[in-house]
């Protein structure tokens, strides 16, 4: 620093006052103070360098401007500096230097100030003339890093760093993969699993079209056939092997077959003659545990009749007694009676019957033995499920997670099948069309990406020249500075006056819900309203803006009131009404089968118990006899069903059978009795059989010949209601509710 040597030199200025070199002036009343003589020149009574002279603030004669000096006024006014020690703190007057220290009398900053403010788009530095730290900061348009993986050629504007024009290229050329981007990790991969759930296949997703394909193979495999052994894979299917399952048990009890979904089927036959090796029995048959025992001891009382059991001895005083062979095998496709000379007699019967296999439909009784039917339709037209049969449960659908699909959603990308067996996608349509002055949506509805511009809204048109940049129709431009007319309402254009041009800016956000105005001195203005709006889903009604946004108004109402159908408003704004597979169709109870597909048999269901609104029909017939059952929601379909005799021998105790269940009007019609006359019986059983929930009237018809229509009126409370068929044995009808 140079230390000024100040000279004082005195003089007479033109308007007689007297000039000292310090620019200190006297006027008439007194002359400045000479600082530094040691006299009080301007008759204050202080004296300079005193440090109490008013001056001597302003004005240190002896002050050399460095502060590694001492500086002192001496008693005869002259002027002496010391060296301050080297390392003393000290301030060189540079805004820009820190850990300023005294060397060799000089005052010497050892660092530069730090101005760095932590943003990549401004330039810092010092300047010792800046006001305030010296810190300047220079927006500049260096490349930067806006801190998103999936943008590309960022750019610092206007001191900020903003989003590239382009979005990452994430696709790494392999069509099995879904490609996405993550804004924190980047380039994501997802494989695309192929999985027809077929053994026989060997699953594999080509990369260059991304589809799957399914190769043949020749592994071992089950058909799901359990009567054949060695099945093996040819051409895609699981054949079944050569090998046929030996099912014979050695037990003449039994009558031995293989059933394809559960395999060796052993079915006892019951009351079928055997020998069981013992000298001391006769008429040795199956008992109904497979078990073939003598079921009559030789007894004095045999009475050479094999439909009997003979006990007692009169020799030793006990009575004899006989008791009726009971030749019930258990079995619905047989018919059961007793031969006097050989015992029981089970006769293949026809029909319908259940296998206990629910994947079949329509079994049938064949050769003694139960038959299945067809398979049921397991489809759910869920491309995510595969449809399977489980002869326990019925129909399976088992989720395909991964597989490829379509979720019919145009804004979704990568669309696999969830854990949930639900197409869903995995990745979202990139919309963005790098134009900060359009709105980027996707519309399902609409079928894709919409880009909708923008007039009004504030924006950058990277251009330092330009000022007030806002969308113009779409596009982003600056105003004028030279034309600005000072009206935000209107875009300035031109170099200079008078060559300049003023438009209008027109208001637009593309927002029904909001009302768009514009103000000189504030610019657009988008004021959220109430007015009425289509939120874009046809199956609504009556939308209404709320909050700068359209809100769903009333759903469409689809409802046909028809509880056998699911109700849906599908993308055209038109209702759909599909049918519930199963309902509707009354519970058949006692035929072991889930008629109405709700997942409960027989009297398990609702409809065969007690409800208000089922009620149970109750049949015998004396000899036996068969019937058919024909329902109103099934006109077309008669199930056959069977009634067992009451007992050998013709004793009349009735052994009814529970033959219907349910609210579903019905007619049970008999055949005639022709190998024996004898009665055919029927009542119903109703929980409340006030006129209210039950048919005025009940109508038992004897068929053919008719010499009568017995007709049994409805009775508050009762909870039987018999009537029987002519002793013929004539044919014997149950109508509910009658038409008569």
């Amino acid at each position: 620093m140079l230390v000024a040597l100040l000279v004082l030199v005195a003089g007479c200025g033109d308007d007689g006052t007297t000039q000292v070199s310090d620019g200190q002036s006297s006027d008439a009343t007194g002359d400045a103070s000479n600082g530094g003589d040691g006299n009080s020149n301007n008759a204050d009574g202080k004296i300079d360098g005193d440090g109490q002279d008013s001056v001597d603030g302003a004005s240190k004669p002896c002050d050399d401007q460095n502060s590694c000096t001492i500086d002192i006024v001496n008693a005869d006014g002259t002027c002496s500096h010391s060296q301050k020690g080297d390392g003393e703190a000290c301030d060189d007057g540079n805004k820009c230097s820190t850990g300023d220290l005294c060397i060799s009398g000089m005052c010497t900053g050892s660092g530069s100030a730090y101005c760095g403010d932590g943003n990549d788009c401004t330039t810092d530095a010092c300047d010792p003339l800046q006001t305030g730290d010296g810190c300047k900061h220079v927006n500049n348009l260096l490349p930067c890093d806006d801190g998103d993986a999936c943008t590309t050629g960022d750019k610092c504007t206007a001191g900020a760093c903003l989003p590239g024009s382009s979005k990452k290229d994430c696709d790494d050329k392999d069509a099995c993969t879904t490609d996405t981007c993550d804004s924190t990790l980047g380039c994501v991969h997802k494989k695309v699993e192929c999985n027809d759930q077929n053994g026989c296949t060997t699953d594999m997703c080509d990369p260059a079209t991304g589809k799957c394909s399914f190769m043949n193979n020749a592994k071992s495999c089950e058909d799901a056939d359990m009567c054949h052994m060695g099945d093996v894979c040819v051409a895609g299917a699981c054949v079944p092997g050569a090998i046929s399952k030996d099912c014979d048990d050695m037990n003449s009890c039994t009558k031995d077959s293989c059933s394809p979904d559960v395999g060796c089927k052993h079915a006892v036959q019951a009351g079928t003659s055997c020998n069981d090796g013992d000298s001391t029995t006769k008429t040795d048959m199956c008992g109904a545990d497979g078990v073939c025992a003598g079921i009559k001891p030789l007894t004095p009382c045999d009475d050479n009749n094999a439909c009997t059991d003979d006990a007692g001895d009169p020799a030793s005083g006990v009575k004899c007694t006989y008791t009726a062979v009971n030749c019930d095998d258990q079995n619905g496709c047989t018919k059961d009676t007793c031969d006097k000379a050989n015992g029981c007699v089970h006769t293949d019967t026809s029909g319908i019957c259940t296998d206990g296999d629910a994947c079949t439909v329509g079994d049938k009784c064949s050769s003694g033995s139960c038959v299945g039917g067809v398979a049921p339709v397991c489809n759910d037209n869920n491309s995510c499920t595969s449809d399977t049969c489980d002869p326990t449960t019925g129909c399976v659908f088992s989720p395909m997670a991964g597989v490829a699909c379509d979720d019919m959603d145009s804004c979704t990308t990568g669309d696999q099948c969830d854990a949930g067996g639900t197409c869903v996608g995995t990745g979202m349509k990139n919309c963005d069309d790098g134009n900060s002055c359009t709105t980027d949506t996707c519309d399902s509805i609409m079928g894709g990406c919409l880009n909708l511009v923008l007039s009004g809204s504030m924006c950058d048109d990277s251009n330092p020249g330009t000022v007030g940049d806002v969308c113009f129709a779409g596009v982003c431009k600056g105003n004028s500075v030279a034309c600005d007319d000072g009206n935000k309402c209107t875009f300035d254009t031109g170099a200079s006056q008078p060559n300049c041009t003023h438009s209008n800016i027109v208001c637009d956000d593309n927002n029904p819900c909001t009302t768009d105005s514009c103000d000189p001195t504030k610019g657009c203005a988008f004021v959220n309203n109430t007015a009425a709006c289509d939120d874009g889903d046809v199956c609504t009604s009556g939308d209404v803006c709320s909050a700068g946004t359209c809100a769903s108004g009333t759903g469409l109402k689809c409802d046909d009131g028809d509880p056998c159908t699911t109700d849906a408003c599908d993308n055209t704004g038109t209702c759909s009404h599909t049918t519930i597979v199963g309902c509707g169709i009354g519970e058949i109870c006692g035929d072991g089968v889930d008629n109405d597909g709700d997942g409960k048999i027989d009297c398990q269901d609702s409809e065969c118990g007690p409800s208000d609104i089922a009620h149970r029909l109750k049949m015998y017939a004396q000899y036996g006899g068969n019937g058919w059952l024909v329902t109103a929601n099934a006109p077309n379909q008669s199930v056959q069903i069977t009634l067992p005799p009451d007992g050998p021998g013709g004793v009349q105790k009735p052994q009814y059978v529970e033959v219907w269940c349910s609210e579903v009007p019905y007619v049970v019609k008999m055949e005639s009795s022709s190998q024996f006359v004898g009665l055919l019986k029927a009542y119903v059983v109703g929980v409340d059989m006030t006129p209210a929930t039950a048919p005025a009237t009940w109508y038992f018809d004897v068929v053919s010949p008719a010499p009568s229509k017995p007709t049994l009126g409805a009775v508050p409370n009762v909870k039987k209601v018999n009537a029987y068929s002519s002793p013929q044995g004539n044919a014997f009808q149950v109508s509910w509710p009658s038409s008569k």
